[in-house]
């Protein structure tokens, strides 16, 4: 049976779906003609061949939704699921049952651990666990095997299991605004990462490993402790952009020179002497350098 959400043909069990999370809500969620990317924060949900296949649920100022509508468990064919402000403790352990789940985005949780039920969604290559109070996160993550982008902005990870580099199909790293004191040893074996993102975190230093990732094209690693940079970081031959801003660096590796994809370095706010001979020759090549 086929009905109407406002102009938009569901099929029957979808339609109730959205009506019972907009009750609880206690408010309409809107239907959307376009398909936002990952960090969209609407209230919304998309359709295709009357099946949702996309939904975002931001909670209202007063919490309605205290945990997860277990409703959307019906969502058979959704692949894209944004649940952001919800003050959940833990995700249902029958979530594992949208098999088609492509996408989880969740902000502003409140878990008590990590939710191991993620561990069991076959096809999720985008995780995102933003501001979910995640004081660690365990070695069972390298199941997500699928993964092509990881974000855990905002939490309190002091350390990262050696095991997360088992994420081989990685292509960009987020971990902005933790607590982090160290990488694990074998990043370099994440072999497809672009991007990295270490901002804001309590590096003293990178792993001699991490010049083995040659497909790195971005790494942040401002607002930190660096001391140094191992010399192996020359070996990125395909690096573009290199933030280094607010650290306790005194001079840069001379096999820097050898970064021949470099455009952008952010150096500013260290402790360099103006006459290091790798800055002068890395301008000397074209490299755009903000002292």
């Amino acid at each position: 049976m086929n009905l109407e959400y406002n102009g938009i043909k569901l099929i029957e069990s979808n339609f109730k779906v959205i009506k019972s999370i907009e009750d609880s809500l206690g408010r309409p969620i809107p239907y959307f003609n376009f398909y936002p990317n990952y960090a969209d924060i609407t209230t919304a949900f998309y359709a295709k061949d009357e099946e949702i296949i996309h939904l975002t649920l931001k909670n209202s100022l007063d919490l309605k939704v205290k945990s997860f509508p277990e409703e959307i468990l019906n969502l058979n064919q959704l692949e894209y699921l944004s649940l952001i402000d919800i003050p959940m403790k833990q995700l249902p352990q029958e979530l594992f049952v949208l098999k088609n789940l492509k996408v989880l985005y969740l902000e502003g949780c409140e878990f008590e651990g990590y939710p191991e039920v993620i561990n069991k969604i076959e096809n999720l290559e985008d995780l995102t666990l933003k501001n979910c109070t995640l004081t660690e996160i365990p070695s069972t993550i390298k199941k997500v095997n699928k993964l092509k982008y990881l974000n855990l902005d905002i939490n309190y990870l002091v350390q990262l299991p050696e095991d997360i580099t088992k994420l081989t199909e990685l292509r960009i790293l987020s971990l902005i605004l933790n607590q982090l004191v160290e990488l694990p040893r074998s990043i370099g074996v994440l072999s497809k990462i672009k991007e990295i993102y270490l901002s804001r975190n309590n590096l003293k230093g990178l792993p001699e490993s991490i010049g083995h990732l040659k497909e790195l094209r971005e790494l942040y690693i401002e607002e930190n402790t660096l001391e140094s940079l191992p010399d192996t970081i020359g070996n990125l031959i395909k690096l573009r952009m290199l933030d280094l801003t607010s650290n306790n660096l005194k001079k840069l590796p001379a096999s820097m020179i050898n970064l021949e994809s470099l455009e952008g370095l952010n150096i500013e706010e260290n402790n360099f002497n103006h006459n290091d001979e790798t800055i002068k020759r890395l301008k000397m090549i074209g490299v755009s350098v903000n002292t």
